[in-house]
């Protein structure tokens, strides 16, 4: 089961976030994400991991599965933004529980996707691409465990 992306609170909003320096981050007014990002995020995983690999079939975590004992994968993001430098940044960390809630795997990821124009979907094209790699990761880890 993958578990809701968990964002840090900074992120946890309607507008796309870029950091101006080092010490300032903007949420946009203007450019917004279509839903909530967790769930997008979620689900955008869970599609990732299900076409890389067949070891596993993820599935997001519902209502009918909170009961049963699953593997559970958790995904943290600490940055899921655009950056001054011309680059997107998603970095965080994952972990795979074991039924019993034990962590199994727990890894943290920082990944920097040069944006390959400007403007906002430029941005987002390259978020996208972090979490592919972020996905590709987590599938490579799972393969071979």
């Amino acid at each position: 089961m993958v578990q809701p992306v968990e964002l840090a609170a900074y992120l946890d909003t309607q507008g796309v976030v870029y950091r101006q320096s080092e010490t300032q981050v903007i949420q946009a007014r203007q450019n917004q994400w279509a839903q909530r990002l967790s769930p997008q995020l979620t689900q955008r995983i869970t599609n990732d991991l299900r076409h890389k690999q067949s070891r596993y079939w993820p599935a997001p975590l519902n209502a009918s599965s909170i009961q049963q004992e699953h593997w559970k994968l958790q995904v943290r993001l600490q940055r899921f933004n655009g950056v001054y430098t011309g680059n997107a940044e998603v970095a965080g960390s994952w972990e795979l529980l074991n039924p019993k809630g034990e962590s199994m795997l727990n890894q943290e990821f920082s990944f920097q996707v040069p944006l390959k124009d400007t403007g906002y979907p430029a941005l987002v094209e390259a978020l996208s691409a972090g979490i592919d790699q972020l996905s590709t990761q987590i599938e490579t880890q799972l393969v071979t465990r």
